[in-house]
């Protein structure tokens, strides 16, 4: 045999003679063939045969064309070997999934392996736990469709139960009739979508906690149905340390309690840190169990009350500062750990706000140098006022943060002052005496600062002529640096009162300069005196004339002039002009004929009295420098005077 082809029938009915003239392809699709295959035994030549297999079905027509052998004719030999195919259930799952509520279905299909002899009922059984249904439940396969594969669609049951991705299989997949009776197929298992989403309620009952006191409290409850318990986890406060302990922790829901709610009680940390009110709040509140698993719920939050308290410690190290000199200082500490920063700030002294400065302000305590003690340096203002030793303090002392609203006690500091108000006055005049009435006395007046502070606002005075200083042409010094000077004059003329009455008495002429000002916000003053002596003098002088020489004669009158001239520096009061001696017969010479005064002093004009005495007495009451006081008597010659 040359070549052996198969054909599948598909024309049944044909004449056999028009086969016969008619080529084999209508007969149906070439199935198998083959061409001078090696291999089969045959009675001919050795080697010479063809070999085929193929699978067919039963109730179905096949034909076969040989050839012969470069067109040989004759007999040739046909073997066959006819092996059953095994008849089961092919399966064959194509979407493994469906979802809950909404148009997504898994599909398997279903055919037999192999033509049953009649016709075939395979069932679908229906899913044990209810998750999901498969349509048809039934297929039926015939001699002519069993090869034909059946769709059976899943389809979720949309319950509403919280399971989260679960499972539903078919049962076994059962067949009977046709030869397939006993046959089965695995159940076919399908991922179902969930549609229910669980969730957790959590209800702050009561938000406040105090620390060593009152507790908190907040509830949970799932949301919807689980299938199975479902364990929910509270974690810890996330703070480091835990402002709060939470209790009790995990919690356990079941089927049957899912929907009453469990309390948590919240409980406050008593530790010893200032933190005034604060919160705290839990960790991640987390589920677990079908359906749950990887839910949350939103995480309370607590507000505490502190019951610890924190103060300011104030210590004053060096209590002393000097103006532009050393400095003083005090420290300050927290008395107890606060939870953050606190800042402590140093407010200047509002009574003598330019007395002191403190630095550095303000202060930063933390949790880790709370107990540190900083140092706070007190320097005095170094200003231009005369104070001496004074004092400053701070304004109050403040701390803000963390739950300090604590204040210190403000420290007092001693300061030395480095500011000195002083003023000299000297008082010069250019003679150290006069003699005469009229004579003139200049005077120096140095004013000196002689303090570290400028002086301002300086009046000079004297106490008997006015005095002008050069830069103002009045008696006023605007202002004097230290260390500088202003000479301001004076000048004055003696006058007879200075003699009559310092001649009388101490013997100068007694006046004093004095000047008064502010230097560094004081007064400053400062005086003094120069004296010029009025070297007094008296001194009278008396001339006598007569106004004749003669000779005379018996009833004759002579007129006679005394003349008393004050030749010193001094008046002179009460001269009495009088005869003290005669040598004649008839002493006295007679009554006063004549008083007249002689004012020599025009410059004393103003200060003169009169020097007549009412009656012609020979009295002056005032005989000034200069003056003179006349006096008359007459007297008429006796016949004894010639006689003498």
């Amino acid at each position: 045999i040359d070549a052996i082809t198969i054909f599948r029938q598909v024309i049944r009915q044909q004449n056999q003679q028009q086969l016969q003239h008619q080529q084999l392809s209508p007969f149906g699709d070439v199935l198998t063939s083959n061409d001078d295959t090696t291999g089969c035994a045959t009675t001919g030549s050795t080697g010479l045969g063809s070999r085929v297999s193929l699978t067919v079905v039963a109730g179905r027509d096949y034909y076969m064309q040989v050839d012969g052998y470069s067109a040989a004719t004759g007999n040739y030999l046909l073997q066959y070997t006819f092996t059953p195919t095994p008849t089961n259930i092919l399966v064959t799952k194509t979407d493994g999934t469906t979802s809950e509520g909404v148009a997504d279905t898994g599909l398997f299909n279903v055919r037999l392996s192999s033509a049953p002899s009649a016709n075939v009922t395979v069932s679908i059984p229906a899913d044990p736990s209810g998750q999901c249904t498969f349509s048809p439940t039934t297929l039926t396969f015939t001699t002519a469709n069993w090869n034909v594969a059946q769709n059976v669609t899943a389809t979720a049951v949309n319950d509403s139960l919280i399971e989260g991705a679960h499972t539903c299989a078919t049962g076994t997949i059962t067949a009977t009739g046709g030869g397939y009776t006993g046959r089965t197929a695995p159940a076919q298992t399908f991922t179902v979508a969930d549609n229910d989403v669980g969730a957790l309620t959590v209800v702050n009952t009561d938000a406040a906690a105090t620390e060593g006191g009152g507790t908190g409290a907040f509830t949970i409850v799932l949301a919807a149905q689980p299938t199975g318990n479902v364990t929910v986890t509270i974690a810890p406060d996330p703070a480091v340390p835990a402002q709060c302990t939470f209790a009790p922790t995990p919690l356990t829901f079941t089927n049957a309690n899912w929907n009453i709610a469990q309390t948590v009680t919240t409980t406050a940390s008593d530790d010893a840190v200032v933190e005034a009110t604060h919160s705290c709040t839990t960790g991640v509140i987390s589920a677990a169990g079908p359906g749950y698993t990887g839910i949350t719920g939103t995480a309370p939050t607590f507000t505490i009350t502190d019951n610890d308290t924190g103060a300011l410690t104030v210590v004053t190290t060096t209590a002393t500062a000097t103006e532009g000199g050393a400095n003083g200082a005090f420290t300050i500490v927290l008395t107890a750990q606060p939870a953050s920063n606190v800042t402590v700030t140093i407010a200047p002294d509002p009574a003598t706000p330019d007395q002191c400065t403190f630095a550095p302000t303000p202060l930063t305590f933390t949790n880790a140098n709370w107990n540190t003690a900083q140092t706070v340096t007190t320097t005095a203002v170094n200003d231009t006022l005369v104070e001496g030793s004074h004092s400053c303090t701070t304004g109050v002392i403040a701390s803000s943060g963390s739950g300090y609203s604590a204040t210190g006690t403000a420290p007092t500091f001693t300061i030395t002052d480095n500011d000195i108000a002083s003023i000299t006055l000297v008082k010069n005049a250019n003679v150290a005496s006069v003699t005469i009435a009229g004579a003139a006395v200049n005077y120096t007046i140095t004013i000196t600062n002689t303090g570290n502070v400028i002086a301002s606002g300086l009046t000079v005075s004297d106490t008997l002529v006015p005095v002008v200083c050069p830069t103002s042409g009045t008696n006023t010094i605007a202002s004097l640096a230290p260390l500088d000077f202003e000479v301001c004059t004076a000048s004055y003329t003696a006058n007879q009162t200075d003699f009559d009455t310092n001649g009388g008495g101490d013997g100068d002429i007694d006046n004093s300069a004095s000047v008064l000002g502010t230097a560094g916000g004081v007064s400053v003053s400062a005086s003094d005196s120069a004296a010029v002596l009025c070297t007094p003098n008296s001194a009278l002088t008396l001339t006598k004339s007569a106004d004749t020489a003669g000779p005379v004669q018996v009833g004759d009158i002579v007129t006679y002039t005394f003349r008393a001239t004050n030749t010193g520096n001094v008046t002179l009061n009460n001269v009495s002009i009088a005869e003290v001696a005669f040598t004649g017969a008839n002493p006295p010479l007679g009554t006063p004929a004549l008083e007249t005064f002689v004012d020599n002093l025009p410059l004393n004009t103003a200060l003169q009295q009169s020097s007549d005495s009412v009656a012609n007495d020979g009295v002056f009451s005032i005989l000034k420098p200069n003056d003179q006081a006349v006096f008359s008597l007459q007297y008429t010659v006796t016949q004894e005077d010639v006689d003498l």
